[in-house]
């Protein structure tokens, strides 16, 4: 989804370098910044993308002006390589960050509001019942990632293109009141439908190409054919609730919480108990956050207790409740076992399992 001006058609080339240094340190920085938690750049990292992109835009905008030029008129670039030369030559390294002002607002705004957007719309989606994180989610948060980015990006994208054609304008500013004043405010969305429908399936094609690359990374290195990052590793924490369903709603509350804040929170029970907070975890898992339950066999047959009686509204008799805790520290050695087999950072145990472990004894 690579545009550019009928008329320059010889220099797509030169807009192909352009679109994908746009994206590729756009999305890279951004996503960077979601992953890195060490905050130490000797150059700022939106400095280095929006001057790029100026470099970039700067050369696409003169080669587009020359693909113009009436037949048989001569041209003062040959390519990509020889505007960089010829410009920096003849009119100084400098002059490849012309009327920089307008495209360091202008790219910022717009990269802002992609990202952003999509994220935010993508969340929005999944919170709706029968949608999973999937490619039609993704076709549906890249279209309105482009909705929010023509909305926003339109009255920059006008300010800019009058700047850069025309030096009447003593500044961005400047161009914005003129424009309001002398057009009106429908000025800054012509050609809103063209415009949704280039960024739109523009925004589409890049987040879809993203998801897609992002999921063929993690299960290359869940396979263990590609290294794993070298980030300092994810904290993570085991949840050990009691088996009633006053222990288990708080704890796995709380285990939500610590995941929605980048923890790694895996809340640990017994098969009957899973399925009643199983659909919970489900849906925070849906929405990005790093949190699972983890199933150990509750053993009612080694208490002597009746089958599937592994939580505390299924006791009925003090004998019962004795043979429950009996098998509530019979537990210890399966649950000394995964942790062995985790290694958690730390442990979140409620203080009935605790007592559990030396009732009987």
């Amino acid at each position: 989804m690579i545009s550019w001006p009928l008329s320059a058609m010889q220099f797509y080339n030169e807009k192909l370098v352009t679109d994908v240094l746009k994206i590729g340190v756009g999305v890279g920085a951004y996503e960077s910044s979601l992953l890195s938690e060490e905050k130490i750049y000797i150059v700022k990292r939106d400095d280095f993308k929006e001057a790029i992109i100026k470099l970039m835009a700067g050369e696409e905008v003169r080669l587009q002006a020359e693909g113009k030029l009436a037949p048989g008129v001569p041209r003062r670039y040959t390519g990509a390589l020889n505007a960089y030369s010829t410009i920096v030559r003849q009119e100084g390294i400098g002059d490849l960050w012309t009327r920089i002002g307008p495209n360091v607002a202008r790219n910022a705004i717009i990269n802002a509001a992609e990202l952003a957007s999509y994220d935010q719309v993508k969340q929005t989606i999944l919170k709706i019942l029968g949608f999973t994180d999937n490619v039609v989610t993704h076709l549906f948060a890249g279209l309105g990632a482009g909705f929010f980015v023509v909305c926003i990006g339109s009255p920059v994208d006008v300010v800019k293109s009058k700047m850069i054609g025309d030096a009447v304008y003593k500044s961005t500013l400047d161009c914005f009141i003129k424009t309001l004043k002398n057009e009106g405010r429908l000025a800054f969305y012509k050609g809103f439908l063209p415009n949704f429908g280039r960024l739109g399936s523009w925004n589409v094609i890049m987040f879809l190409t993203l998801e897609q690359a992002k999921k063929i990374v993690r299960e290359l290195q869940s396979s263990g054919r590609l290294p794993m990052d070298s980030k300092p590793s994810q904290l993570q924490i085991l949840f050990l609730p009691f088996l009633a369903q006053g222990h288990m709603i708080p704890t796995v509350d709380m285990a939500r919480l610590f995941a929605r804040h980048g923890v790694n929170a895996t809340v640990v029970t017994t098969p009957i108990n899973a399925p009643l907070f199983s659909a919970t975890i489900e849906r925070e898992r849906q929405l990005g956050l790093d949190i699972g339950i983890r199933v150990i066999k509750f053993p009612c047959e080694e208490a002597g207790l009746p089958e599937a009686c592994e939580n505390m509204n299924s006791v009925t008799s003090p004998e019962v409740e004795l043979n429950f805790f009996k098998a509530v520290s019979l537990l210890q050695k399966p649950f000394e076992q995964l942790l062995e087999e985790c290694r958690p950072h730390f442990l979140v145990a409620d203080i009935m399992f605790l007592l559990g472990f030396f009732a009987v004894n």
